[in-house]
């Protein structure tokens, strides 16, 4: 079935009809507190910073020029803050009421006084730590602010207000309480930012592969009662939620939900308030469980809400319209990736838009009111579609791409995507977008053991039910041929939206690299896997300062004004993204270790910071192997299953994560304690006893033994490729 482009056209109608008949007071109401809260965050000047990407917005743009392109030479450090994260940092800090408020690891909120450093309060959810056993479950992208309120999240579907002078408590909701995130143990987990508009603070969560079903829930600011949910993806046709769920069951065949399927769709990131439409705007994920939809949904259509833009009224959460960017989604190109709201001039008329920039390369332009695309042209190299038809809205996809589960076809841009979480920024000033990105492929086929829907079956506690093997890439080569010939790497972008044109990219030493933040001084900052933050200039692209932090950089930067002085500020560390597939070439964090730290900077700063001691990545003398050819070949399979998404694929670390293979004796003594019984689950290693027998925990840690073995001989690990293992 084709997708649509609808809108709510009855509530266009009452809302038109609303505003011309509009209250006749000739002097205007009070505001209320809500009003207040609300003005707050959309008309912000430079001394603020008060929601996750600035404003109800998101451009991250800040119109502050104390610090320009002439002078940032001069820019230093005005002090730097030790953060307890060593399991990276991905969030953007907000300055509130003179305060830097973030999250570190496992839902901690820290709040240091933004001119000193100085630490005003810190809260500790105790969350259970088992959740580092979901992708992400440490790292949290950042917190929302609404009046006197932080609302911050933990891993494990918790939303909680915290006072913002004090760090106390007011109210914790469980957000985990419909879809099917309590069936099973760890499906869904929060690591996006909560945004707060009209008296609603809103969130998803995300785990489609962990076979979570998505949706997006608004909970009343004060009391953190549930106001409304809206599902992304139907469950059961027969007891709709709600009407727009009638609406997708259309587009899935019948019988896709069985053998325990949820859909996926999850909204993990993107969520902007528009003020100016009153309703909010999200993106949603990918498919749930097996991305082929061959095997995931062989007689469906579109699969609707799967990779798409939604706007639902804010008040009541009913859909005013959508725009699926990806039919049938099978790549992992979610449409969750962060939204902006701005005004752009297109064919001489003013028109109020929502940009993005998302996994699959393409660059979107939509009308904000009712949802019309308006132009969507590739930022990045893409072979899965020859482009997208502004008419139908529909991509027109690439035949190879589309049956992968026939033969494999090298996608480009991978499922790590052109674009990704790392948050973009819009310059009015300069009407450019700047959008750390990426060129990549990637190897899509479809596992063996999944040649037929018969076959499929959830596996629980799975790292990634994708139906894509860690495995077997040397026996695909010969079918698939050789890769794409283009260097794999990092940029960051310069992005005219409007004639839909790359103005300028600066290459990255690494494919992941931290969000960016502009500023009316022509300044675009940022920073990089090897630690390096810098400012380019807005306009050339050109790298006009640096700083060496010695940690890898991930997340985005903010800048404010305090007593006249404008700062800039980044939080360091390797965030979970930065090691999900292991050791990806040399990086500040693996060289120097992933201590995290807040850095803030001033012209004039001279405050001193000192490199770190390079860490040890030598393997040790590994214990005697115990385990036959079949049981490390078995382990091979089950650690790739299960522990390379954090230890890293091969076994090889990037460093944030341990390395299994340089483990002591002391560990490999204890190892099914460890592994199955949870040990060092205070330290985020969780308890896999569920799901692994104990001799299933041996053959893994035969393997282990069996790579640490053939690197310690070699003591060479830089040839080492995730894909087969060795």
């Amino acid at each position: 079935m084709n997708a649509p482009i609808i809108r709510n056209v009855l509530g266009a109608v009452i809302l038109t009809v609303l505003s011309a008949c509009g209250p006749s007071h000739e002097t205007a109401p009070e505001p209320s507190s809500e009003d207040l809260s609300d003005r707050a965050i959309a008309a912000q000047d430079s001394t603020t910073w008060r929601s996750y990407g600035r404003d109800y917005t998101e451009q991250r743009f800040v119109d502050a020029a104390s610090i320009h392109t002439e002078n940032v030479s001069e820019l230093g450090l005005a002090y730097s803050v030790p953060v307890p994260a060593r399991l990276g940092i991905s969030s953007t800090p907000l300055l509130v009421d003179g305060k830097l408020i973030f999250p570190t690891n496992f839902g901690v909120i820290l709040a240091v006084d933004a001119r000193t450093g100085e630490e005003i309060w810190e809260f500790d959810p105790e969350m259970r730590r088992s959740y580092m056993r979901v992708k992400g479950g440490a790292a949290s992208r950042g917190v929302a602010s609404y009046g006197d309120k932080i609302l911050s999240t933990t891993a494990d579907g918790r939303l909680i207000a915290l006072d913002v002078n004090t760090g106390e408590k007011l109210w914790d909701a469980n957000t985990f309480d419909g879809g099917n995130c309590n069936q099973q143990v760890k499906m869904c987990s929060i690591t996006g930012a909560p945004r707060a508009a009209r008296g609603l603070v809103f969130i998803g969560f995300g785990g489609a592969e962990l076979n979570a079903r998505g949706y997006i829930s608004a909970y009343d600011v004060n009391t953190g009662e549930l106001v409304w949910r809206f599902f992304t993806v139907p469950n059961d046709p027969d007891h709709p939620e709600h009407p727009e769920m009638e609406l997708a069951a259309q587009t899935w065949s019948e019988g896709w939900n069985e053998n325990g399927v949820s859909g996926g769709g999850t909204v993990w990131d993107s969520i902007v308030y528009d003020e100016t439409y009153d309703q909010v705007i999200f993106g949603t994920g990918n498919a749930g469980q097996i991305w082929s939809q061959k095997v995931r949904d062989p007689g469906g259509g579109d699969n609707l809400f799967l990779a798409s833009v939604i706007a639902v009224d804010v008040k009541t959460g009913k859909m005013n319209w959508y725009y699926q960017q990806v039919p049938g989604e099978q790549y992992d190109y979610t449409s969750a990736q962060p939204l902006v709201l701005a005004e752009l001039e297109i064919d001489g008329q003013p028109r109020d838009v929502v940009m993005q920039a998302p996994k699959h390369g393409f660059f979107y332009i939509m009308d904000r009111g009712t949802g019309e695309l308006i132009s969507a042209d590739p930022f990045a190299r893409v072979n899965w579609a020859d482009g997208v038809d502004l008419e139908t809205g529909r991509p027109r996809e690439n035949e190879a791409a589309r049956n992968y589960a026939e033969k494999p076809f090298w996608l480009v841009p991978s499922p790590m995507g052109a674009g990704n979480w790392q948050p973009m920024a819009y310059s009015p000033k300069t009407g450019l977008v700047y959008i750390p990105s990426r060129e990549t492929f990637f190897l899509m086929h479809l596992a063996e053991r999944l040649s037929n829907r018969e076959t499929y079956e959830v596996i629980p506690g799975l790292n990634t039910n994708s139906g894509l093997d860690a495995l077997g890439f040397p026996a695909l080569l010969a079918e698939a041929g050789p890769p794409p010939d283009f260097e794999q790497r990092g940029y960051l972008k310069a992005f005219d939206p409007v004639n839909g044109e790359i103005v300028w990219q600066a290459p990255m030493p690494h494919l992941l690299n931290g969000g960016a933040m502009v500023t009316s001084g022509d300044l675009v900052f940022s920073g990089d896997a090897m630690g390096q933050f810098s400012a380019f200039d807005a306009n050339t692209g050109e790298r006009l300062w640096s700083f060496d932090t010695y940690t890898s950089i991930i997340g985005a930067p903010i800048s404010y004004t305090l007593d006249g002085e404008q700062y800039v500020a980044i939080l360091t560390g390797w965030g979970m993204m930065g090691h999900n597939l292991g050791y990806s070439g040399p990086t500040a964090s693996y060289e120097y270790g992933n201590d995290s730290n807040l850095f803030v900077f001033k012209l004039g700063g001279d405050a001193s910071f000192s490199a770190p001691p390079k860490v040890d990545r030598s393997i040790p003398e590994p214990p005697e192997q115990f385990g036959s050819a079949a049981d490390v070949e078995a382990g091979n399979q089950l650690y790739h299953a299960y522990c390379f998404l954090c230890h890293g694929g091969g076994a090889r670390s990037d460093g944030v994560i341990p390395d299994l293979r340089m483990m002591q004796a002391s560990s490999h003594d204890v190892f099914d304690q460890i592994v199955r019984d949870g040990l060092l689950e205070q330290n985020g290693m969780a308890a896999f006893g569920d799901v692994l027998s104990q001799a299933q925990a041996r053959q893994i840690q035969a393997y282990i033994i069996q790579r640490a073995s053939e690197d310690y001989a070699a003591q060479d690990t830089t040839t080492i490729d995730y894909r087969g293992g060795q």
